[in-house]
């Protein structure tokens, strides 16, 4: 389901200054070409007032995303978890990608997961230049990678405008199998100055890690796909997913954390705001790939992937080893802690993208939502880890 499990449990293991603190809390507050325009500018403009949209036609697919050099995103195709906004000078997008010199992807030595970078002025044909190595022996210019407590990799990433620069909260990888949330800062979108420990990391029971030997030295999960969003009083808010059991079973749930102090203090809901849906609901193995996005007139959009019975079955023993075939789905909250999901999934595995979507991240502007994300044509390409980064859109009712 994401590119972290392949790198932890299959291949195996291979900053700035600040440090977040945190208290718990019980109760969330209730909130309603190539890029060179100052930070500031774009986020003024990106903050104009745009059309509620609370709720929307069918997703109309766009097709997969190209580069302006015409070539492809990566020469093998790993390319994952897009996050794109919209600024005045258009849009910019980060996803996830593995950069290394010889060999394969499964047995490089020098192999990196990390986060690259583009823009576009479209959201159709993308700039690649920050993408292209110097080096024609790496296969993509990473602009964030691992850092001393995440050196297996960086991925997922959700970039939001906090004054002047832009922050960038990522899941971050460990070397034991386990993930946290880290934190990092910009004024280019480009240049990334890391924090030095995790901002966000597993406190209450469904939070932990999971052992999966018996002495406990390689775990799997804790919290990763963060989804950063900034209200207009300056409350930020981080949605997340983090592994849990649901009655004998392994599953994935939704927390949410906050800050009211700039992110120096952190307070997050004690259980999950967001599970997996009810018994034979199209959501019912898992929910993650966290994506939430502010209504223009008030409450949240969540858009998230979600995994069936009947998707999971899809799969014989032994096959999906890095990808499970998933759907993209929707919910809304007013106060971003009660969610009412839409009944049936936004987007399913069809066409380009026959065997998997997931991944979202959406924008809402102008009476339309764009809405892009990853997907997988074949079983033997998700097996390569081979992907298409795409677009689908649905206008404002």
């Amino acid at each position: 389901m994401r590119l972290t499990w392949w790198m932890m449990i299959v291949l195996g293991a291979c900053g700035g200054d600040d440090a977040a603190t945190e208290d718990d809390g019980d109760v969330a507050p209730d909130a309603s070409s190539d890029v060179t325009v100052d930070a500031a500018v774009d986020a003024a403009v990106d903050a104009a007032p745009s059309v509620a949209c609370r709720t929307f036609g069918a997703f109309t697919r766009t097709g997969a995303l190209t580069t302006t050099s015409g070539q492809p995103w990566h020469p093998e195709g790993i390319v994952a978890d897009p996050h794109v906004v919209r600024e005045a000078s258009g849009y910019r997008m980060w996803f996830t990608s593995v950069d290394w010199t010889a060999g394969t992807v499964f047995d490089a030595t020098d192999r990196v997961l990390g986060t690259a970078y583009a823009t576009s002025a479209d959201g159709l044909v993308w700039d690649d230049r920050h993408m292209r190595p110097d080096d024609p022996a790496h296969k993509i210019d990473l602009v964030l990678g691992p850092g001393d407590w995440d050196t297996v990799g960086v991925e997922t990433v959700s970039v939001a405008q906090v004054g002047a620069e832009r922050v960038l909260f990522h899941s971050g990888d460990r070397p034991d199998g386990s993930y946290a949330i880290g934190r990092a800062r910009s004024t280019d979108g480009i240049v990334w100055q890391r924090d030095a420990a995790p901002v966000l990391d597993a406190v209450h029971d469904w939070e932990q890690p999971l052992c999966i030997d018996d002495a406990c030295e390689q775990r799997v999960g804790g919290l990763f796909e963060p989804s950063f969003v900034v209200d207009a009083d300056g409350t930020q808010h981080v949605w997340y997913a983090a592994f849990g059991l649901r009655g004998d079973r392994l599953s994935a749930n939704m927390g949410h954390a906050w800050s009211t102090d700039g992110g120096v203090t952190w307070q997050r809901s004690p259980t999950p705001v967001f599970t997996a849906g009810a018994v034979g609901a199209w959501d019912e193995s898992i929910v993650s790939h966290t994506n939430v996005v502010p209504d223009p007139g008030g409450g949240y959009h969540l858009f998230y992937q979600g995994i069936s019975p009947a998707q999971e079955a899809q799969c014989a023993p032994g096959s999906c080893i890095f990808y499970t075939p998933g759907s993209i789905g929707h919910a809304f909250s007013e106060d971003g802690t009660t969610w009412v999901r839409d009944p049936a999934p936004l987007l399913v595995p069809e066409g380009d993208d026959a065997f998997f979507v997931g991944g979202p991240s959406a924008i809402i502007r102008d009476g339309r939502i764009e809405l892009f994300y990853f997907g997988i044509a074949s079983a033997a390409n998700a097996d390569m880890l081979r992907a298409h980064l795409s677009r689908a859109t649905a206008s404002c009712d």
